[in-house]
């Protein structure tokens, strides 16, 4: 079936030809795609620049071990990742060698130039940290409120905090540095934070050690003139003899005493003196005395003689 003449297609009204308007706007059009392609060339020459740059400053970023070198880095890519990252080394490298001035001057350096950097509260918090090795603990603190306030959600917040209560606790202000190592708590638990925190309170609310005896003074030397002469030797009692046993009258003999040492021979008398005396017999052997004493019976009666 045919289509009838009012359903036919009629011509576009709008009267756009693209032929006509190729023809009209042709130059305008190479024009604009003239300055497309070279915009994409340029582009991705920027790319490549920029991956190269980057490339090159991270190898000299990772061969560099001390200060010079992180300075090299930061001087060459002032403005790149690795020399953000040079600069964060290089003030810890300062602080590690006791120069607290320069490495706060670095990092306020590297707040100034990159203030939207992901470490940018680590900066703060390390500033903090200076201040509180050179003992300037007012500004510590404040700097470490400030760095709490400004970046309650970082990873430096719970630092911040614990850097907080620490200096309280210095200072003697027990309650508010517990009320902190409480919140620390109970926004960190399961982490290192927490359990730093948990310990640190736990140390605050141990009782106070009662203070130890004082050591009694040394006594004062003495001079040996005034040394005290020692103590006579008490001669030990005497030991009294033991007394002799009885003897019983059946085993009696004549006592008779022990022969005294050999006096010296008399000289021989003359010839017109008496006789000598017949020697004098040996003393009979005393017979053992028996282990216990017997006891004493009637001493006899010496026999007189008949008449």
């Amino acid at each position: 079936m045919s289509p009838s003449p009012t359903e036919t297609p009629t011509p576009d009204a709008s009267g756009l030809d693209p032929l006509e308007f190729w023809t009209l706007h042709r130059s305008k059009v190479l024009a604009l795609l003239g300055l497309f392609v070279v915009a994409l060339a340029a582009f991705a020459v920027s790319e490549w620049s920029r991956h190269q740059t980057q490339r090159e400053s991270q190898i000299l970023l990772a061969e560099a071990k001390e200060a010079d070198a992180y300075r090299a880095v930061i001087a060459k890519y002032p403005k790149s990742a690795a020399g953000a990252s040079a600069a964060l080394l290089l003030a810890e490298e300062l602080r590690n060698s006791g120069k607290y001035e320069e490495s706060t001057a670095q990092l306020r350096d590297f707040i100034a130039k990159f203030p939207q950097h992901p470490l940018l509260s680590g900066a703060w918090t390390s500033i903090a940290a200076n201040f509180e090795a050179q003992d300037k603990k007012e500004e510590a603190l404040e700097t470490y409120r400030k760095t709490t306030a400004s970046f309650p959600t970082s990873f430096s917040a719970p630092i911040a905090l614990l850097g907080q209560a620490r200096l309280l606790a210095a200072q003697s202000k027990t309650d508010e540095a517990r009320r902190i190592y409480e919140q620390v708590i109970q926004q960190y638990q399961a982490t290192t934070f927490g359990q730093e925190a948990v310990a640190e309170n736990q140390k605050l609310t141990k009782p106070t050690p009662p203070p130890a005896p004082a050591a009694p003074a040394p006594a004062a030397p003495v001079k040996p003139a005034e040394a005290a002469a020692p103590p006579a030797a008490t001669p030990p009692p005497a030991t009294p003899a033991p007394s002799a046993p009885a003897k019983s009258p059946e085993n009696a003999a004549p006592k008779t005493e022990p022969p005294a040492e050999a006096a010296t021979p008399a000289p021989a008398a003359p010839k017109s003196a008496a006789p000598p005396a017949p020697p004098t017999p040996p003393p009979a052997p005393t017979s053992p005395a028996p282990l216990e004493a017997a006891a004493p019976g009637p001493v006899p009666k010496p026999a007189l003689p008949k008449r």
